[in-house]
């Protein structure tokens, strides 16, 4: 049924152009740092997606940092640590208002490869990226990070990345993704599947209730009920229908 599904969309991480650009744009911005990202999964480009965001925001918050002390020069000598940190908090909460983040443990995660003891000195004591153990984060921060699947899924939870989750329960998910016009199912094991909607009827981004009920079915991961859906939905073509129905009349027949 995937097959049949793919078929009607064809578009592909390794040859969409959309797609290409944002895989150049995670390499390139992170090579920069000497760190190399391979992306040859869906999953991996997912992933991708959030350690993107994370770079994005960290180099805001640096960025924020920078700019303020530049601007207090003439008196940065003469305040403390404290007063430091308390006037630059005011100018990042501006920052923080425009980035994306997560919650985790009650807590905000603006950059997914870092641990919550590093997101909570960013958050709180941003301050602290002039102390000499923590100046060197700017350039060689690889051996402070970890893996973003740390965090399970609150990533995709609360769309750190742009995806649009349709349902989810404790353990697993489903979400929408434009580029890719496709639906994804991904659970706590980071078992991710695809499935895949006409591009040609998803030109403009679906509604949340055309998308909702085909959610639903692939949240049961019930082949036969998300078949029956497919086939019902007016986000799938005629002729992807029909292959549908023929691959379903195999199945009643077996």
């Amino acid at each position: 049924m995937l097959d049949i599904l793919y078929k009607g969309n064809k578009i592909d991480i390794s040859s969409n152009k959309p797609l290409k650009k944002n895989i150049n744009l995670i390499q390139t911005k992170f090579a920069k740092y000497k760190i190399e990202k391979k992306i040859k999964t869906e999953l991996d480009y997912f992933l991708a997606l959030i350690e993107l965001q994370s770079l994005i925001n960290k180099e805001a918050f640096e960025k924020c940092f920078e700019d303020n002390r530049t601007a207090l020069f003439d008196y940065w000598e003469n305040l403390s640590f404290q007063e430091r940190n308390r006037l630059i908090l005011i100018e990042l909460n501006k920052v923080k208002n425009e980035s994306r983040y997560f919650t985790y443990n009650q807590k905000p995660i603006w950059i997914a490869f870092f641990d919550e003891l590093l997101n909570s000195l960013y958050n709180n004591e941003i301050a602290i990226l002039e102390l000499p153990q923590y100046f060197k984060l700017y350039k060689q921060f690889q051996d402070r990070t970890i893996s973003v699947k740390t965090y399970g899924l609150q990533a995709f939870r609360e769309e750190f990345i742009p995806i649009i989750v349709l349902i989810q329960n404790d353990h697993h998910l489903v979400f929408y993704y434009h580029l890719t016009r496709s639906l994804y199912y991904i659970n706590d094991d980071y078992t991710l599947i695809r499935y895949s909607l006409c591009k040609d009827l998803c030109q403009i981004q679906p509604l949340k209730e055309d998308l909702k009920p085909l959610a639903f079915k692939i949240s049961s991961q019930n082949e036969d009920d998300i078949l029956d859906e497919f086939i019902r939905s007016s986000l799938v073509n005629d002729k992807t229908k029909n292959r549908l129905i023929k691959f379903k009349n195999k199945r009643i027949k077996k």
